[in-house]
């Protein structure tokens, strides 16, 4: 099931996959379908995406920095580093995902991994939080509602 903006910019997908708790768990980011089609088991993953961290460093914000220098400081700044950090959906495992909240938006930006090392280009995504809460709560709904029928 897709749930993303009207767009189609932003969203994730959450597919059952024939069985209790393993579900295929993919982000949309700039219309970019992120992850793999591996299962997964969502309940930390829902966790981390419903409850992105407030960050009210300048350094991170979307209105004023390019997403390459806010991922720059997320990856050189180990506390921001570690707030800013998803990575409990096995589907991601080959991106390097991060969200925060920061000004009334909800920012993330990825980048995929090849050979162990970041590269390619960098997709982002900035939301108004009310915007961003809708959808996750949409998917959060839908999984549990299909993990309660399983």
């Amino acid at each position: 099931m897709r749930f993303v903006t009207d767009d189609g910019e932003f969203g994730f997908i959450v597919t059952p996959l024939g069985g209790r708790h393993m579900f295929r768990f993919q982000v949309v980011i700039e219309g970019v379908v992120l992850g793999d089609a591996e299962p997964a088991i969502l309940g930390s993953a829902m966790h981390q995406f419903s409850n992105l961290k407030q960050v009210d460093d300048p350094r991170l914000s979307p209105t004023e920095m390019e997403p390459s220098d806010i991922l720059s400081t997320l990856l050189t700044d180990e506390e921001l580093y570690d707030r800013a950090l998803l990575s409990s959906a096995e589907s991601l495992d080959r991106w390097a995902v991060r969200g925060y909240r920061n000004s009334g938006n909800a920012v993330l930006l990825a980048q995929q991994y090849r050979d162990g090392e970041l590269a390619g280009r960098i997709y982002s995504a900035v939301l108004q939080e009310h915007q961003y809460q809708r959808l996750i709560d949409m998917a959060r709904h839908y999984w549990i509602t299909v993990n309660d029928e399983i």
